[in-house]
């Protein structure tokens, strides 16, 4: 926990922290400004604000996930301050985890700051407010754009080039992207990272499907676990140059 909070006081003196939050209140904007040009198809859909914020979220939110927190490793490395930093009494193991759960913490901000904001409009608009429903999609949505910061995480840990990581990263989701578009069978696309991109509408169904609720999260937990963990690996067996 030390190692996350030194984290956050580091992040908050960084522009970018406020960057990566700044683009998903722009989101929001936009939203409430279509909303407002056209308020009758909201009230004939019974579409809500926050629901309609989730897919702008999950589409750009892994580039400011990315961008406002993810200081990948290369990035460190370049900079001459990882080795300063692991000079400290502080492990490697500590240090990287440290790093991954600040990015974790950061892609919850990103993504419930507007969802709250906008409940908080409807509720003062239109009476209505936060609900389950809108938690899950939420949460589904966070847990969307960490898969992208762990594979960010999981690049940086082998390049000393600071927009390595996160442009493979990226091109990992450009590429599971086009291979859906292409077609084929449905036991693979399930575990392409862009089939889960609307994952969060399971919650706002009149029935909640739990279990492919379930399956989306257990293949996003993957990709998020899965490229933290073996990122870690790689970067307890480096030495520093």
């Amino acid at each position: 926990m030390k190692a996350i909070k030194a984290e956050i006081k580091k992040a908050i003196h960084n522009p970018r922290f406020y960057g990566g939050i700044l683009i998903s209140w722009a989101l929001a904007g936009l939203v409430v400004a279509q909303a407002w040009r056209d308020p009758l198809s909201f009230y004939l859909g019974k579409i809500t604000l926050s629901f309609s914020l989730l897919y702008p979220l999950a589409l750009f939110g892994p580039v400011g996930g990315i961008w406002g927190g993810t200081e990948n490793i290369a990035e460190e490395r370049m900079e001459g301050t990882l080795s300063t930093t692991l000079l400290r009494p502080l492990s490697r193991w500590e240090w990287y985890w440290g790093k991954a759960g600040f990015t974790l913490f950061y892609n919850l901000l990103l993504v419930f700051t507007p969802l709250l904001g906008m409940a908080l409009l409807e509720k003062i608009m239109w009476g209505g407010g936060f609900s389950f429903r809108l938690l899950g999609g939420g949460v589904m949505v966070a847990l969307y754009i960490s898969s992208f910061s762990a594979l960010s995480y999981l690049f940086s840990s082998l390049f000393y080039r600071p927009w390595g990581g996160p442009l493979l990263a990226l091109g990992i989701g450009a590429f599971s992207w086009i291979v859906e578009r292409l077609g084929g069978g449905e036991n693979v696309q399930i575990y392409l990272i862009t089939h889960h991109l609307s994952s969060f509408n399971i919650f706002f169904l009149p029935r909640i499907d739990w279990h492919q609720a379930l399956s989306s999260f257990l293949i996003l937990g993957s990709y998020t676990g899965g490229g933290l963990l073996i990122g870690a690996l790689i970067f307890m067996r480096q030495e520093e140059r």
